[in-house]
């Protein structure tokens, strides 16, 4: 009996794994394709903004980010500082480049998602056409307010950005992994589903909503990733979320170790726990609602965070391989070598698309990357991060 059983376990297994590599991979293989050609926005109405910075003690970073905003505000536009539960001089600042500041207190209900709800029902007599969301850390790059604003009102949608994250100053051997992996996931299969005609999920920073979308939703949910569960809630809503490829948004990794170390368990627990709670929702509304869209968003969900999709990979790879060798067959190592295969000549065609020689010849330290990730996903089944951790900051010098 347990000879019959462990190759039919294997085999579910093998192509369990290969499902969410093919998935990856058909996203990447789509954004090697020439980009959709959205000219066409350069003359649609650019709408009245508010920029909405949600800060919480961000006095050595803000003044960057309220400077790379300043250039493309326009008459009609805001920009509103969301100064949360804030010790440091995070509302002065923001009050001495020009910002509306709001001043928010509640050591109970903390985190970025409390302090959108708080601007939006403060604004809620003056609304603008589009609010666009900015974390305090960011750098909008030229052009990305316009770019945003414009298409998320022409098409009635919310819009992300391309959020990416830069190497800090002195980077560890592993933060060039960790900028490429964020580039795939943020960018990269982004890229790939907006080529496909389909959605993609918010990234944090870089969003861009109407205003009435905004005023609608429910924002003070207190997630550790919220802009997954809020894409979640967009689209069972009719709201699909587009890409912007051209809007850029950029951030810095941090420098410190333990900054680090938190910010990566948010983002990883935060996928998880997305996956574990909203994939079933979207899996009942895609087949009672006969939406495709809802199952391609279920699909681009259930693909884990990439140093998990290879942990498992190696996982199921080995233990088919073992089986093989002795006697069990070897049937399910071909899903599973397929899988490898495919995100193998994708990965390829990313890095000679999208990549410098720099992230190539970091690639020696993909499986230490790997290995360091080990301790975040354990202690999601022991000690699961719930609540919201600001990450720290390294400073940034003000603009000359």
């Amino acid at each position: 009996m347990w000879s019959a059983l462990l190759p039919f376990l294997l085999l579910i297994g093998s192509v369990g794994i290969l499902v969410p590599m093919a998935v990856w991979s058909l996203e990447c293989a789509a954004a090697l394709l020439p980009p959709r050609n959205r000219a066409q926005l350069a003359n649609t109405l650019r709408p009245a903004i508010a920029v909405l910075v949600p800060a919480h003690n961000e006095s050595s970073v803000i003044r960057h980010t309220l400077a790379s905003l300043a250039p493309q505000i326009l008459s009609g536009d805001r920009v509103v500082v969301i100064a949360d539960n804030c010790s440091d001089e995070t509302a002065d600042i923001a009050r001495q480049a020009g910002s509306i500041v709001l001043e928010r207190h509640d050591l109970e209900r903390r985190g970025k998602s409390y302090a959108l709800d708080y601007a939006v029902r403060s604004l809620d007599q003056s609304m603008p056409d589009v609010f666009v969301v900015i974390d305090a850390d960011c750098t909008a790059h030229p052009g990305a307010l316009d770019q945003l604003a414009r298409l998320a009102f022409s098409t009635n949608r919310p819009v992300q950005a391309n959020y990416l994250m830069k190497l800090p100053a002195n980077p560890s051997p592993l933060q060039p992994i960790a900028t490429l992996a964020f580039r795939i996931r943020n960018f990269v299969r982004p890229s790939g589903l907006d080529r496909l005609g389909l959605a993609c999920f918010l990234n944090g920073s870089g969003m861009a909503f109407p205003a009435p979308m905004m005023q609608n939703m429910v924002w003070a949910s207190g997630r550790i990733a919220e802009d997954r569960w809020l894409t979640v809630e967009l689209i069972l809503a009719g709201h699909a979320p587009l890409f912007c490829r051209e809007a850029k948004v950029t951030s810095r990794l941090p420098g410190q170790k333990r900054a680090e170390i938190s910010q990566s368990t948010r983002w990883l627990h935060g996928h998880l726990e997305c996956m574990r709670a909203q994939g079933p929702r979207l899996l009942l509304a895609s087949i009672r609602q006969r939406r495709l869209d809802l199952l391609a968003l279920l699909f681009d969900l259930l693909v884990p965070p990439l140093s998990l999709l290879m942990m498992l990979w190696m996982a199921v790879l080995s233990a088919a391989v073992v089986a093989g060798l002795l006697g069990f067959g070897w049937l399910p190592v071909i899903p599973a070598a397929a899988g490898g295969l495919l995100m193998a000549l994708s990965l390829g065609g990313v890095l000679l698309r999208f990549e410098d020689k720099s992230v190539a010849q970091a690639l020696w330290a993909v499986p230490f990357y790997i290995v360091s990730k080990l301790p975040i996903y354990a202690s999601f089944i022991v000690r699961r991060e719930k609540n919201w951790v600001r990450t720290g900051r390294d400073p940034i010098p003000p603009p000359e």
